[in-house]
């Protein structure tokens, strides 16, 4: 195939894939309360990721390079790494019904042959089920729950637990099970831990890429998944342009950003690189 020809059936995936981005899922379960940036993939920004996720395969010199995208909802952004060169990619997704249509995005991009030979693995699990030490993550939790009661929540209800049940849209757990249940669910994929991300407590991914969509990302799991990235691994977060999360600089160098003008927030992707 000339470079020509090769660039014109990239396009015309793309546009398939933009036709099947035009109905993304929205949450109808309770998490949709934690869900507070809205969709990140909307239509006419298919092509923008493409782009960049491309960009982003050219950094890496190895034959084979692996993305994982953490948090993957329906499975567009795994997709259209797929599609920019990546050759192992792999998607979580704790949200059963986001998973199932990740896993149909997935059958309906292999019967049209929009995707590149590859592995594409979708995991229905919590990406908080990568870290390790899960007692003290549920604990930094709990810690950062009373922080934003006391901070907000003490204005429209009489105790942390009580926001918490709002904020979950739960009645009948504690608070420890409420937060517990959050990070780990119990019906999720018990085998993530055992799968090929995972090698001597270590990510194998070359590139990470999140979508922050819970309150305890930027204190709790960003540490976590900083110490998780191996040597050199790049580490990619989508965010809206004023956020202020602090990053592990000790561990994270950045190497760049990239602006995205996106509903409803103007969205920044910016690059760390693994010390």
């Amino acid at each position: 195939m000339t470079p020509e020809s090769s660039a014109y059936h990239q396009d015309e995936n793309l546009t398939k894939l933009a036709q099947l981005a035009q109905g993304v899922f929205r949450l109808s379960s309770p998490e949709k309360n934690w869900m507070f940036y809205g969709s990140e993939h909307p239509k006419e920004k298919i092509f923008n990721f493409y782009q960049i996720f491309s960009q982003l395969r050219t950094n890496f010199s190895q034959k084979n390079a692996s993305f994982l995208d953490c948090g993957s909802g329906n499975g567009l952004a795994t997709l259209i790494a797929n599609l920019a060169g990546f050759e192992k990619v792999y998607g979580i997704e704790k949200n059963y019904q986001l998973f199932l249509e990740a896993q149909k995005n997935l059958s309906c991009c292999q019967e049209k042959n929009l995707i590149k030979n590859g592995n594409i693995y979708f995991f229905n699990a919590s990406y908080y089920q990568l870290v390790n030490h899960h007692e003290d993550v549920v604990a930094s939790c709990l810690r950062d729950l009373n922080n934003f009661y006391e901070q907000d929540g003490i204005f429209y209800s009489s105790s942390p637990l009580e926001y918490a049940q709002a904020l979950l849209e739960e009645k009948n757990r504690s608070l420890r099970k409420m937060v517990e249940n959050y990070l780990f669910p119990p019906d999720s994929n018990k085998n993530l831990k055992n799968s090929s991300l995972l090698r001597s407590g270590q990510l194998t991914a070359d590139f990470v890429y999140i979508y922050p969509a819970d309150l305890f990302f930027s204190r709790v799991f960003l540490p976590q998944i900083a110490k998780l990235l191996k040597k050199e691994a790049s580490l990619g977060i989508l965010s809206p342009a004023d956020d202020k999360s602090e990053i592990e600089k000790d561990l994270l160098q950045k190497k760049g950003e990239i602006k995205l003008s996106a509903k409803p927030a103007s969205l920044v992707l910016s690059i760390f690189q693994k010390r």
